[in-house]
């Protein structure tokens, strides 16, 4: 297993894109899943497949994802501050309700209410949104 530090891309394929909110192994194997396909919820559809994976590692990848998120949205949230005469005196708590999830909080960052579900970058309220290119503005 390649050490985190030593990563400089990351495909999520195998480890479920970090907005899945999967953060559950699934360990039984192949054959058992074709077995009983239609038994299984969406969710478990979903899990991590343990037999081509290793999941403690897949977790500190998502984590790396849920971290920069976390980030963006801490910046966003200083200039929704700086800038709540254009986006409302709400702004920064519509931001802070994206963190507020209790889903393995050690990696998805409260970003996730439950397994598979997702909570979105500021609630998904564009008058917020469109405040990140400013983010990217030399000054």
């Amino acid at each position: 297993v390649t050490p985190l530090s030593d990563i400089y891309n990351i495909h999520y394929t195998q480890c479920r894109k970090p907005w899945m909110c999967i953060g559950q192994g699934d360990s039984s194997l192949p054959l058992e899943k074709q077995q009983k396909p239609r038994t299984r919820t969406r969710a478990e559809k979903n899990l991590i497949p343990e037999d081509s994976v290793h999941l403690d590692h897949c977790m500190g990848l998502l984590q790396i994802w849920h971290d920069y998120r976390d980030d963006l949205e801490q910046q966003l949230e200083a200039l929704v501050v700086r800038q709540q005469q254009n986006v409302g005196p709400d702004a920064r708590a519509t931001i802070q309700k994206g963190r507020q999830g209790a889903y393995k909080q050690e990696f998805f960052r409260g970003h996730c209410t439950a397994l598979a579900e997702y909570t979105n970058l500021a609630q998904g309220d564009q008058s917020i949104l469109k405040l990140i290119p400013l983010l990217y503005e030399s000054h």
